[in-house]
């Protein structure tokens, strides 16, 4: 178990210190604000009023405006992290996650004379330094209020687009996290011997060959066997783990 899953079940599962909220998460929730907040998420309740009114009133992220999100409760913490909620001083419970649906606004629409200019969104910035080849986990960022349209879009909005993968170069604090500067994590790197499967006609065979790419999940790759150094192109499918959907004229070659 890593030292960070024990961390979230610890915040998720002991009991938080005298007149810590009670977060009860819900099965599904459909939003009549743009922006989902906790309270949408979750009923919360505290001794305080207005401490369940504050805790209530945290924005997470953008109402879904089409098909619905689900929001696991890790990704929820994470959320609430990043915004500076100390997850050690309240209780979780209810739902495991949360499906939510598209926002009902009961805002009345706008009229067209009255549209204002669109303003700038949030961006996620780094907390600290992050080194190149380091891998972003939700406490390296936090969201600040973008200074522009044109750095929103410049940069990531989201902890999807970052939590987990890896940055390419190095990423000074305070900077605002661009897309380009971040990939998936290598699985395989060049050089590396990486196990082989090979399915067709329903016969599956196992092999080994050196990689000649590096590639992260999902990237097809050329590798070499070991046997007679033919070279032949596999998808990565896990850390040093390639499948090749091998038609029998292939399989023979090995």
């Amino acid at each position: 178990m890593s030292v960070r899953f024990r961390w979230l079940a610890l915040c998720v599962l002991l009991p938080g210190p005298l007149g810590a909220a009670e977060i009860q998460l819900r099965a599904r929730c459909q939003p009549q604000r743009p922006v989902v907040t906790l309270g949408d998420l979750a009923e919360v309740t505290a001794a305080d009023p207005a401490q369940a009114a504050a805790l209530s009133a945290v924005e997470l992220f953008p109402a879904p405006s089409g098909r619905p999100r689900t929001v696991r409760l890790r990704e929820l913490c994470d959320l609430l992290v990043i915004r500076q909620v100390a997850l050690a001083e309240h209780r979780f419970s209810g739902a495991s996650e949360v499906t939510v649906l598209a926002a009902t606004s009961t805002e009345p629409a706008p009229k067209p004379a009255a549209v204002e200019p669109r303003r700038a969104g949030e961006v996620l910035v780094a907390v600290a330094p992050i080194a190149k080849g380091a891998v972003v986990r939700a406490a390296d960022v936090r969201v600040e209020p973008a200074a522009s349209i044109e750095i929103q879009r410049a940069g990531c909005a989201s902890l999807d687009e970052v939590v987990g993968k890896e940055a390419l170069r190095a990423i000074p604090a305070g900077a605002v996290i661009a897309p380009e500067s971040l990939r998936a994590p290598l699985l395989v790197r060049r050089g590396d011997v990486v196990a082989v499967l090979a399915r067709a006609a329903g016969v599956r065979v196992r092999t080994t060959a050196r990689a000649q790419d590096d590639g992260a999940l999902g990237d097809p790759i050329t590798v070499e066997s070991l046997l007679n150094r033919q070279k032949f192109t596999v998808r990565v499918t896990g850390p040093r783990e390639t499948e090749l959907e091998a038609a029998p004229s292939e399989r023979t070659a090995w």
